[in-house]
């Protein structure tokens, strides 16, 4: 019998570096357009493309080159966001004796593979990014962990963040929890443990 399992979202759940893409999105789009003016709020939780085509939208002249702009902020300066947490390491490590762990984000799949190598976390059964599958709110990188993990929904539990995350796991069906810093998923997986 398939173990149960637990599906993670990335950042504000994993990590905490809103700041860090917020930042490196805002400079990429003044960089190109210096008087833009948007709130964080607006594009929270939703890829890059999605944030440039909201913001092109609203009539903000900015092209696709601000994705790669903002992949290079963050990757110079993740490991100022970035920290080893030996507390989130051995929770996650134990948990895979009861249950089967995944990571689902929309997070780049070079940024996710060096976040993941700081954090010497290597538990995850599968990781899916939007390099790998549609991002969300497509339930798709969802969906195939379950399969891969030969669970239904009634077997999984996603922890997210953002309101697009959240909205996008409850629509699998899956039990969903809410969380919003890397501080709140270690307190709920802690309740998890045998």
């Amino acid at each position: 019998m398939p173990k149960p399992l637990i599906i993670l979202d990335f950042d504000g759940t994993l990590i905490d570096c809103k700041e860090l893409h917020q930042e490196g999105f805002r400079q990429a789009v003044l960089s190109q357009c210096p008087d833009a003016l948007y709130s964080n709020d607006e594009v929270e939780g939703l890829p890059t493309t999605a944030k440039i085509s909201y913001l092109q939208a609203k009539g903000i002249p900015i092209d696709n080159h601000v994705n790669h702009l903002k992949q290079l902020h963050t990757m110079e300066h993740m490991n100022e966001y970035i920290i080893y947490n030996s507390d989130l390491h051995d929770i996650l490590n134990a948990l895979c004796v009861e249950y089967t762990v995944s990571l689902a984000t929309n997070g780049r799949k070079e940024f996710i593979d060096r976040a993941l190598d700081i954090l010497d976390l290597t538990m995850f059964h599968s990781v899916y990014t939007p390099d790998d599958a549609p991002s969300k709110p497509d339930t798709f990188m969802f969906e195939q962990c379950m399969n891969e993990a030969n669970v239904t929904y009634s077997e999984t539990i996603i922890v997210e963040d953002s309101p697009m995350g959240i909205q996008c796991a409850i629509s699998t069906g899956a039990k969903v929890v809410t969380v919003s810093c890397q501080s709140d998923t270690i307190e709920y997986l802690e309740t998890l443990l045998p």
